[in-house]
């Protein structure tokens, strides 16, 4: 048996688990215009099936249903709700998705090791696509991603450890989310362009070790380990639109030099720069209330800093390891020891070698300007 199609009149609407499961001769399946679910295992190891051609009535793709299959190409239509854990892993001979599924609601690991045999993967997101579902592409060998117009949010680790062919990603204007885990550790990722104002989840791209450029846009927010690991950074600019840099952001940017923080940022977080020891050029933005425990630690490149005058406090230990050369202070009366009090005399914060004398010697309480 190599071709099963499911002709206009026929009336099945359900495929059983494991219904097709290990036909090695099967080459191609068209499903009609009824099939509403495709159940578990039901095409898994069909080891010839090339071509697949869902109907317009697909609700359900089953856990493993088209796994270690030689599928190139497959669309998913517009109808499809729900798509099983590993519907296609293991699909080594995929080069073109085509995803049009608007509502969906994935299990995980959709695309887990597709295309792996081939040049990659070239995958087109459907224009009606608000969400990129959790996990879709996870490590699914990827050439190129092709947005929809109206994708607003890229769900998590929907591109995690996504190959090493892919060096670039636009993130289109419309996407107002970019959820936890997105993109990280995409290995060849090398430069990322926000076109819009999206909030950056956590870990959003964690441990891309190649990416040495990114244009964060208006970025909203940027959250806890955003870009830890990311080694290859060398300059970053945070755009007066995001309001907080969340704990352990750049932690370990081993490679980055210069970070200019727009007037919008209100908070950096603990641990946000913490080990950067290239870092020799920050530039904080008015604006700024708050930076946190542990900051900018072991930032050993550091010599130089203005703190702007709307700085409320800096925590524990923000610059424990650095040595500055100078640090001046916008505002430099007002300021306490959080814990006991004490008054900071106003002549050490307003000399640039004193102020960057108590900087550098401070570690084990808060300062605060009230």
């Amino acid at each position: 048996m190599k071709t099963v199609t499911f002709e206009g009149n026929s009336r099945l609407t359900l495929i059983y688990a494991a219904a097709f499961s290990s036909c090695t001769a099967l080459e191609e399946i068209a499903f009609g215009d009824y099939v509403e679910e495709i159940r578990s295992t039901a095409f898994e190891n069909c080891t010839s099936l090339k071509k697949v051609t869902f109907g317009n009535a697909v609700t359900e793709i089953g856990f493993r249903a088209f796994a270690k299959t030689p599928i190139a190409e497959i669309t998913i239509p517009e109808s499809v709700q729900t798509i099983g854990n590993y519907a296609f892993t293991n699909c080594s001979d995929l080069t073109l998705i085509h995803y049009n599924a608007v509502n969906a609601q994935t299990e995980g690991s959709t695309f887990y090791n597709a295309g792996n045999d081939t040049d990659g993967i070239t995958a087109v997101i459907g224009d009606k696509v608000e969400t990129i579902p959790a996990e879709l592409f996870l490590r699914a060998n990827l050439a190129e991603v092709q947005f929809g117009a109206s994708v607003k949010t890229i769900g998590e680790s929907s591109f995690s450890r996504c190959g090493e062919l892919i060096t670039h990603f636009t993130i289109p204007a419309t996407v107002t989310a970019i959820d936890a885990y997105a993109f990280d550790g995409c290995d060849a990722l090398e430069s990322v362009t926000i076109e819009g104002a999206p909030t950056i989840g956590n870990c959003a791209f964690y441990e891309c070790e190649a990416l040495a450029e990114i244009d964060l846009g208006g970025a909203s927010q940027i959250g806890d380990q955003a870009f830890r690991g990311c080694t290859a950074l060398t300059r970053i600019t945070i755009p007066g639109s995001a309001t907080a840099i969340g704990e352990s952001a750049f932690y370990g940017c081993s490679e980055l030099t210069s970070v200019t923080i727009g007037s919008g940022t209100e908070t950096i977080g603990t641990r946000a720069f913490f080990n950067c020891r290239k870092l020799a050029e920050v530039a904080l933005g008015e604006g700024l209330l708050t930076i946190g425990t542990n900051a900018f630690q072991n930032c050993t490149a550091l010599k130089t800093l203005t703190i702007p005058a709307s700085m409320t406090e800096i925590g524990m230990s923000a610059f424990y390891g650095v040595t500055f050369d100078s640090v001046i202070f916008r505002q430099p009366a007002g300021w306490e020891n959080a814990d006991s009090g004490t008054a900071v005399e106003h002549s050490v914060l307003a000399d640039p070698a004193s102020a960057a004398e108590f900087i550098s010697g401070y570690n084990s309480h808060i300062i605060r300007n009230a």
